[in-house]
C-alpha cells in the first residue's frame, strides 16, 4: 500500500499562523512533520524553533498529551 501525505495547510484544524510557522520550519507536508518529529526530542526541538509549547507540536503530529 503507498502512503498518504497531505499539506500541512488541509490538516482539520491547523490555523493560517501555524500553517505558516510549519513551512518557515520547512514543514510542507505531513510527511514533512513525521520526518522532523520522529523523537520525543525532535517534537520538543520542533516545538522550540516554532515558539510554541510541545502540547502544540503532538497536537500537529496527532498525539495528545
Amino acid at each position: 500500500m503507498k502512503a498518504t501525505y497531505w499539506k500541512i495547510d488541509r490538516l482539520p484544524g491547523m490555523s493560517q499562523l501555524q500553517c505558516t510557522l510549519l513551512k518557515a520550519c520547512g514543514v510542507y507536508t505531513t510527511k514533512d512533520l513525521l520526518e522532523k518529529t520522529q523523537t520525543p526530542q525532535h517534537k520538543q526541538a520542533l516545538a522550540n524553533q516554532l515558539k510554541l509549547n510541545i502540547q502544540y507540536v503532538n497536537k500537529f503530529y496527532g498525539q495528545e498529551v
